[in-house]
């Protein structure tokens, strides 16, 4: 969240590496097989500042429920849009 990275995939079986630019306050979902197939994650020598990472496994029914589990589940749906134009504007400033 706190500085852009790049965020690195790896098959075991084909050895195929794929490097993907996270910018700062990006957020991403990985499903179906880049999540249990493929080895995924942050390499050290891809930090360069103070990073903060938030991960959620999943959501329990009881946070997906309250309006900040909204929230995230609608703005999972979206991982692959550019930020709102406000979000976007508060970045700049």
């Amino acid at each position: 969240l706190g500085s852009s990275s790049v965020f690195t995939f790896y098959e075991p079986k084909s050895k195929v590496a794929v490097r993907v630019p996270l910018p700062q306050r990006s957020g991403y979902l990985i499903s179906g097989r880049a999540r249990y197939d493929w080895q995924h994650g942050i390499l050290c020598d891809d930090i360069r500042e103070v990073r903060i990472a938030i991960t959620y496994r999943e959501l329990t029914e009881e946070l997906a429920e309250t309006d900040l589990g909204k929230l995230a589940l609608e703005r999972a749906k979206h991982v692959v849009a550019e930020p709102p134009k406000e979000e976007q504007q508060q970045q700049q400033h």
